[in-house]
């Protein structure tokens, strides 16, 4: 009798914490969603302010952008990959294993994409990078 009410409570507890990850998960897409277009629109309120920006303002402003889409490009399938073991914590496929891993990998490849940017973006971090290096 206590092993079914175990799994019982076992069962309910993961179908309760599934939906309320599920319902995170909704508000959090929502609320990224949001800023994304609050940022576009500023954006294109700023277009007016980019062009009046000195040279190396503009220079910033566009590494900032990269690096900031870079930074969602190589950390959203992360996101994704750990709702999918969330919701599907009992059984989890060969594929979303696949796509998991990829998504690690993905993750700690973002922190070097951060040094190619900025070293192909600013003449004086490419030289110090040469200095090191050499």
């Amino acid at each position: 009798d206590s092993n079914n009410e175990d799994s019982s409570r076992r069962g309910s507890w993961t179908e309760e914490s599934a939906a309320a990850i599920k319902d995170s998960a909704r508000k959090m897409s929502s609320a990224v969603t949001s800023s994304v277009l609050h940022q576009l629109k500023r954006l294109s309120h700023a277009s007016n302010a980019y062009s009046k920006m000195s040279k190396y303002q503009q220079k910033i402003a566009r590494t900032t952008v990269v690096v900031y889409f870079s930074f969602l490009i190589c950390f959203s399938p992360f996101i994704v990959s750990q709702v999918l073991i969330l919701t599907n914590s009992e059984s989890v496929s060969t594929g979303v294993q696949r796509f998991v891993f990829a998504s690690v990998c993905l993750a700690f490849i973002s922190a070097s994409v951060n040094v190619i940017i900025y070293g192909t973006m600013h003449r004086n971090i490419k030289s110090t990078l040469r200095n090191l290096l050499s």
